[in-house]
Order: C-alpha cells, then structure tokens, then sequence
C-alpha cells in the first residue's frame, strides 16, 4: 500500500486580522507549515505531501520548502476556492497512491505517532481526534446550551 498526505495551506485567517496568510504565523521561530510538514518528514511511508494554497502564495510556499530542506517528496499546487475543492485537487494530483492522509497547515501540534496512528488504522476512513475535557458551549448572540463532549 502507498501513502500521501495533502496539507490545506490556503486559509486566509480573517479572524486573525494580519495581512499574511495564518500558515506563515510563527511558533518557536519557524512557520507553522513547517511544523506540520516536518512532522511529515520523519515518516518515510509518505511517498508524497501535497501542499495546497492560494496562487497569489505559491512562490512562496515553494521557497519555505526550500528553505527547510524538504525534498522531493514534499510539492505544492494552487488550491481551490473552498477546503473541499482544494481536497479534490489535493488528491488528483497525489500519483499512484492507495491511501491518503488530509491535514491542515495551521494545526501545528500534531504529532508525528498520531499521523502513524491514522496510517496503520485497519479502518479504511479513519479520523484521529482527541477528547475534551472542557465544556463547549453553543451560541449565536447567547449562550444557548452546552454541547455534548462525547
């Protein structure tokens, strides 16, 4: 079986009010892109990480890969106008491979065993989510209720 990861890297971070996308936001010096791509890095079972991001960002992208020495493996492409659409290009422009991991750019506290975790799932649709232990609330302008954490 041959594996891929595709990596949204195309939010525009509205609510962050910056100027530059989110994914290029730093946490301990470096990206956060990098940090989910290295985690990526350190599994040689991905045969390829596509990243997808806007056009208008697609040189630069490609020169932080560059600058962090990722290798031929790792490649980036315009994404689409939504998530799903640059999952649907995401995952026609990943090449022979049987199993695909989807990830987004700015969740940086991943961990390289969970990405393995979702890999070695029997489950052929797998999802890896951890649980809450604080409460949730609902709203639009109050509070309308708690939502169930399980």
């Amino acid at each position: 079986m041959t594996f891929g990861m595709v990596v949204l890297a195309g939010g525009i971070g509205r609510r962050i009010g910056r100027a530059f996308l989110k994914q290029f936001l730093l946490l301990g010096g470096k990206p956060l892109l990098v940090h989910v791509l290295e985690k990526a890095r350190a599994i040689p079972e991905l045969e390829q990480v596509l990243i997808t991001c806007p056009e208008a960002y697609l040189g630069e992208t490609r020169q932080l890969l560059d600058n962090h020495g990722f290798d031929h493996r790792f490649r980036c492409i315009v994404g689409g106008a939504t998530r799903q659409e640059s999952v649907y290009l995401g995952l026609m422009a990943l090449e022979g491979i049987d199993s695909v991991v989807i990830h987004e750019a700015v969740r940086p506290l991943v961990t390289a065993d969970e990405f393995r975790t979702l890999i070695a799932s029997p489950d052929e649709n797998a999802m890896f989510g951890i649980p809450i232990s604080f409460t949730v609330l609902r709203r639009h302008d109050y509070v309308e209720g708690l939502l169930e954490r399980d």
